[in-house]
């Protein structure tokens, strides 16, 4: 099946944000394996290196500001992984949380390492290949 322009605009936009659904939808609209995991590498990785450069830029922003810091849940539950893992936790976690949420706070923890973007790109990925080989397994065995 031939992908079009638009529709593969369409799923690297939704891999640069969520990429553990993105291989379900090609998969389920009959796009063979390769074509999937190009997209969605493709559309990781876009998203990756945008939102890194943008968390290092809306990090140092909000750093001017001095308050009180107030810890919740999830910001224990960031620093507990941020510590335990360090980057290749924090860029493993982008197929479970986002790949923006992921990638911001790599770039806000680890932006200064020169390693950081490599391993976010990388983690991506592995994430396509990973979900995209879950997905097809899955439906045609289901065929």
């Amino acid at each position: 099946m031939e992908i079009g322009i638009f529709e593969a605009l369409t799923f690297i936009l939704l891999s640069a944000v969520k990429i553990l659904f993105t291989p379900i939808g090609m998969i389920a609209a009959g796009y063979s394996y390769w074509t999937t995991i190009v997209i969605t590498s493709f559309g990781g990785v876009l998203g990756c290196v945008v939102f890194f450069y943008l968390g290092k830029g809306i990090s140092k922003l909000f750093k001017s500001k001095k308050e009180k810091k107030t810890f919740t849940k999830q910001n224990r539950w960031i620093v507990r992984t941020k510590n335990s893992f360090g980057l290749l936790g924090m860029s493993a976690t982008m197929g479970v949380i986002s790949v923006p949420l992921a990638t911001i706070l790599v770039a806000k923890y680890f932006g200064k390492k020169k390693i950081a973007l490599p391993t976010l790109i990388l983690s991506a990925i592995a994430w396509s290949f990973a979900v995209t080989t879950v997905s097809y397994l899955i439906a045609t065995f289901f065929k």
